[in-house]
């Protein structure tokens, strides 16, 4: 007979791969050792994690798997890097300083004079023009 544990619908902390949490946690001491311990804590500007975290990713698609700096894997550093701003959108820390994206704004269009929405890009002349639907011909 097993004790009963009732923990259905929590969260199963297992189903992170250990090696992911190690690799975490090396960025982490990495960091706690530069800065110091807990300091990512005190907040900042988002847009620096968020830096950070696309610098290390496009490390990463150019098939550099491990920061020169730090000896850590990239996508560990992605994985802080969300972590923090995650932590920062929950818990209200730091300054949001992502850019707004207007909800609507028109200009000309170059080709028929016509009123050209910016978000998302179309036109009259062009009504699926930055549209990646894998359909889009680009030459009409």
């Amino acid at each position: 007979m097993t004790a009963l544990k009732y923990d259905d619908g929590k969260p199963r902390i297992t189903l992170i791969h250990p090696a992911f949490l190690r690799a975490m946690a090396k960025v982490l001491t990495f960091g706690a050792l530069k800065y110091d311990a807990w300091n990512w804590l005190k907040g900042m500007e988002w847009s620096r994690p968020a830096d950070s975290l696309h610098r290390h990713f496009l490390a990463w698609q150019e098939h550099e798997s491990i920061d020169a700096e730090s000896g850590c894997h990239h996508l560990a550093q992605v994985a802080v890097n969300a972590m923090f701003l995650f932590t920062y959108e929950t818990f209200g820390l730091g300054t949001d300083d992502r850019p707004t994206t207007p909800k609507t704004e028109t200009v000309s269009c170059a080709e028929c004079s016509g009123e050209l929405s910016l978000t998302p890009i179309s036109c009259v002349c062009k009504p699926d023009y930055g549209k990646f639907d894998g359909d889009h011909d680009e030459s009409a």
